[in-house]
């Protein structure tokens, strides 16, 4: 009786096993949000493009330490005589400042927490052009990309630990400065909490602005051209964490999806597709080898297109006030392997045979 009593508890245990045993599953994700954030993979060596360069009308910058160029000559606009009627500056309101070297730049004044400067293209020139260079990061740095406003061209993007970008420049710019202090130049307008405006021709041979952020996360702030076609914003980045989450006014996480979307299992099928809507929430857990495809946003779209694929160990959705779980067992794998099926399938008719050609010789001996 052990004979059969005893293989059969042995299995009913391993099975018990495999059911509880979570795997990672090869997950294809397609989702639009408002907000996404990442951790770059820790597993990769030296800095990668975590956001593709672009090409804008205006980038914004937030939480720098230092802001350098070289130009060929800078002019400020008097802050008394701005016309709020044409929301412009008259001609006589600018001013040429002399340069006392070849750099000029910008810091932040002393614990500000409001300091911004504004690059832009300055609207009497044709020829001027603004391009966000690709922004690299280090293995672990955090990054998140989120829309600004109602409209589409706009977003807020947050790089973490003393993270670098590189502005590209055409011809003459327009740079707002709000709570900064201006180095390289004589006799700069530097007053708390006001906005300076600065006309600045760069050298033909430095057409560039260095910008270097703090620990705490440097932020730029692209606006892309009114009718521009799709935008790509990042693509191929290995990532170890992946969340789609904002913060509502009372300081809560919210959901930031705001359309429809899918998750697929490419290499389990069997598992379905799991269809996602802007009022789901979506978390993907113990990634591994997982990689974000694409970011991109378009006029049309209602948020930022997130593309992704690798393993995750764990897929939580929340539809209203139903949170799902959903993960792969050893159990689940091993059921839709076709190969395993059959090897159980033989050992299912092997093994009640063996007993039976056993207690037949037994008889036989009797």
């Amino acid at each position: 009786m052990w004979l059969l009593i005893c293989p059969t508890g042995v299995a009913i245990i391993f099975a018990l096993i495999l059911m509880c045993w979570s795997i990672p599953v090869q997950v294809h994700v397609e989702l639009t949000t408002q907000r996404v954030a990442f951790g770059v993979d820790p597993k990769q060596t030296g800095a990668r493009i975590i956001v593709d360069g672009m090409d804008v009308r205006s980038v914004g910058i937030e939480r720098f330490a230092s802001i350098t160029f070289e130009p060929d000559s800078v002019e400020v606009a008097v802050p008394s005589e701005y016309d709020a009627r044409t929301d412009s500056f008259p001609s006589t309101a600018w001013k040429p400042l002399s340069l006392t070297g070849t750099m000029v730049g910008f810091s932040t004044q002393t614990a500000s927490k409001n300091a911004r400067v504004i690059v832009e293209e300055k609207l009497k020139s044709k020829n001027s052009g603004i391009r966000v260079d690709p922004i690299y990061a280090l293995p672990g740095v955090q990054i998140s990309i989120e829309t600004r406003g109602r409209k589409n061209d706009e977003l807020a993007i947050t790089v973490t630990n003393h993270s670098s970008v590189t502005l590209s420049l055409e011809g003459s710019i327009a740079i707002i400065a709000a709570d900064t202090r201006m180095s390289g130049v004589e006799d700069p307008i530097s007053e708390r909490n006001m906005e300076v405006t600065y006309g600045v021709h760069l050298r033909g041979n430095a057409p560039f602005i260095e910008v270097a952020g703090r620990s705490d996360g440097l932020v730029i702030l692209p606006t892309f051209r009114t009718g521009q076609a799709n935008r790509n914003i990042a693509s191929n980045v290995a990532v170890s964490t992946l969340e789609f989450t904002s913060q509502n006014s009372g300081g809560e996480r919210v959901s930031a999806l705001s359309g429809n979307g899918l998750i697929t299992f490419p290499a389990h099928p069997y598992l379905g597709t799991i269809t996602i809507n802007e009022t789901d929430a979506v978390g993907l857990e113990r990634l591994e080898e997982f990689s974000i495809k694409s970011v991109s946003t378009s006029p049309g779209l209602s948020g930022i297109r997130i593309v992704g694929d690798g393993m995750a160990g764990q897929i939580r959705t929340k539809t209203g006030q139903i949170p799902i779980e959903r993960h792969l067992t050893a159990f689940d794998a091993l059921t839709h392997n076709s190969g395993v099926t059959a090897l159980f399938a033989l050992g299912a008719w092997l093994i009640p045979t063996l007993l039976g050609a056993l207690r037949f010789l037994k008889v036989i001996n009797g």
